[in-house]
């Protein structure tokens, strides 16, 4: 039974998200640079990029929880390869370490937007790595799990989202601003929901 969990940058958004809601039946790890808001978790304050860091990290534990990434696509676009370094030569960094261990279960927070004819550093990214994910470690059979999130919302939010946008411009008596023709559809997920439902993973 797995009860080790990493989480590779767990103090973001959908991090805190998770070691909230995990925090009191496995052995959380918060692999970050930045300290973790919550509780009762262990914390490895260390950039991702440090290899020796990062193996010690996964050899310790059953489950490995990629959070870490450059998820603005607007930014991702103006820092094209700060994106390439951190959402597909990281993971290729963890993959080469996960394939050194037996009994390791990887779970990647993937985007549902790398089925959309959106054409963005962000979503080539994405689809690159899962890429690289199903044909590395399926090479060596390894366990992993890919998950294709919609826009998230909810507790520990940057503030960044649609929706925490709108809710500031409506306390402020500002206009509701929508790029296009307003026609567009976006799927939202809340992170509270996310976060007790991601047990059944293991």
């Amino acid at each position: 039974m797995f009860k080790n969990i990493l989480l590779i940058g767990g103090s973001g958004f959908v991090g805190q998200g998770l070691c909230e809601a995990l925090k009191n039946k496995y052995n959380i790890t918060n692999f970050d640079l930045k300290k973790n808001k919550i509780k009762k978790i262990k914390e490895i304050k260390s950039n991702i990029s440090n290899y020796k860091n990062l193996y010690n990290a996964i050899k310790k534990n059953d489950v490995i929880v990629l959070c870490a990434a450059m998820s603005n696509i607007n930014i991702s676009e103006k820092k094209i390869s700060k994106t390439i370094f951190k959402n597909i030569y990281l993971v290729s960094k963890i993959l080469e370490i996960l394939i050194k261990f037996k009994n390791k279960k990887f779970i990647f927070l993937s985007s549902i937007y790398v089925n959309g004819n959106n054409r963005d550093v962000y979503k080539l990214s994405k689809i690159t790595s899962e890429k690289l994910i199903v044909d590395f470690l399926g090479k060596y059979k390894k366990n992993y799990v890919i998950l294709r999130l919609p826009t998230m919302c909810g507790l520990y939010n940057r503030g960044t989202d649609v929706i925490s946008i709108f809710k500031k411009n409506l306390n402020k008596n500002k206009n509701l601003i929508i790029n296009g023709d307003g026609n567009q559809m976006r799927n939202f997920l809340f992170n509270e929901d996310f976060s007790k439902q991601f047990h059944k993973l293991f």
